[in-house]
Order: C-alpha cells, then sequence, then structure tokens
C-alpha cells in the first residue's frame, strides 16, 4: 500500500522505466564524448540528466528529460532543443548535441 499516496503504479511505472533507460543510454553516450553526467530522480518521480559543464566546449550545465512524443519519444534540454529517438543510434546523435551547446538541436 502506497502510505503517502505518490507512489507512481502502471503506466506510470513503465513511463519511468523507459525514460530512465533512454538517459542512462545518453549518459553512457556522453561519457563515450567525455562529458560528465548524473542521473537524478525528481522528488515526483521524473528522471533527469544532468549533464555537467566541460574543460572544452559547453560552458553551462544542461538539464536533459526524455518525452513520449507522437507515439515515440524525444530527449529534450535548454529551453526547447530536441533529438527523437528513432533508433538505438538516437542517443549517440542527443549525445553530440548535448555536448555541441546551446543551438544544438533547435528546431
Amino acid at each position: 500500500m502506497d502510505v503517502a499516496g505518490t507512489e507512481p503504479r502502471g503506466a506510470e511505472v513503465d513511463v519511468t522505466r523507459v525514460r530512465m533507460r533512454l538517459l542512462g543510454e545518453l549518459a553512457v553516450a556522453l561519457s563515450e564524448l567525455g562529458r560528465d553526467s548524473s542521473l537524478l530522480m525528481r522528488g515526483g518521480g521524473e528522471p533527469v540528466l544532468a549533464v555537467w559543464p566541460s574543460r572544452h566546449g559547453a560552458s553551462d550545465k544542461r538539464e536533459v528529460v526524455a518525452v513520449q512524443d507522437g507515439g515515440g519519444w524525444s530527449f529534450l534540454w535548454g529551453g526547447g532543443a530536441r533529438c527523437r529517438v528513432t533508433d538505438e543510434g538516437s542517443p549517440r546523435v542527443a549525445a553530440f548535441m548535448v555536448a555541441q551547446g546551446p543551438k544544438a538541436g533547435r528546431e
């Protein structure tokens, strides 16, 4: 039983797991590019990937989320930047875009 009334159930748990998996794959891809990141779980149960500044390139911390997008998934960050998840290579593409800086991924 959920004492606090905040435990995610059913479909919410499945969505959270997909978000965690996608963000975990993105974290690995960022690591391959030499970027540090931390996977965080917000109080409401929403996972967020914090991407830390690098010594060579981007100078600001970014937060990336994975969201459902028209029957699929997308990574979002920086006030409107987006990378759709279309195949298993998408986390590497998104990692490159996140590492490039604030203008990458704008639609």
